[in-house]
């Protein structure tokens, strides 16, 4: 278990302590590392959701600076994807409802 939270440790963050995943790849990597800590989920969460809070500002600018949304979307896409694998791999590790209810 060390070993996991070591890598989960180290991954790779920006100056604001935001994960850097360099391809769809990364970002579900991490999703399957992070699939047991609940922590690290609910942090995925609040960065996505920073994400598309800094989307909507940018997009309200007189001038909006299109590189920058750009890069805020692949930056949301890989949250969004990191997110889902590990709610993926939590979800299977719960047992059918049909095992939980006594039928």
């Amino acid at each position: 278990m060390t070993a996991i939270m070591d890598k989960i440790k180290l991954w790779p963050r920006n100056r604001t302590q935001g994960l850097i995943f360099k391809s769809s790849e990364d970002a579900v990597y991490y999703g399957a590392l992070i699939s047991n800590h609940l922590e690290e989920v609910r942090e995925l969460k609040v960065l996505r959701a920073e994400v598309y809070r800094q989307i909507d500002l940018e997009k309200q600018r007189k001038a909006p600076n299109f590189q920058r949304l750009l890069d805020l979307a692949v930056k949301g896409q890989f949250l969004r994807e990191a997110y889902e694998e590990a709610e993926r791999i939590s979800n299977r590790k719960k047992p059918p409802l049909s095992w939980t209810s006594g039928n």
